[in-house]
């Protein structure tokens, strides 16, 4: 039970961070894009990809630094953040189409 407990709470913050790390990375660019949009397109998502990633691993260094502080078993909540980072990114990708 404690390896279902501790994936459910890794689920719970890997989807709660990836959410709010993809509207913070993502809102300016399709604000900006229904205004009429960039001058090199393509630039903009390539770095905002590259922010994204990098965030993500950000995200699962710390969460895996904080294995010994959280009361569930570590692994499964480590395997729980990142499905629910990868969840949270094909959900917001799908609504910023």
């Amino acid at each position: 039970m404690e390896y279902v407990i501790g994936a459910l709470t890794g689920l719970l913050i890997g989807g709660l961070l990836g959410y709010i790390k993809s509207k913070i990375i993502w809102s300016r660019y399709i604000k900006k894009s229904d205004e009429g949009g960039y001058d090199n397109e393509s630039a903009q998502v390539y770095g905002r990809l590259l922010a994204s990633n990098a965030l993500n691993i950000a995200i699962l260094v710390i969460v895996f630094l904080m294995r010994n502080i959280v009361p569930v078993e570590w692994v499964s909540f480590f395997i729980g953040a990142a499905t629910g980072l990868v969840a949270m990114n094909f959900i917001t990708a799908g609504a910023r189409k």
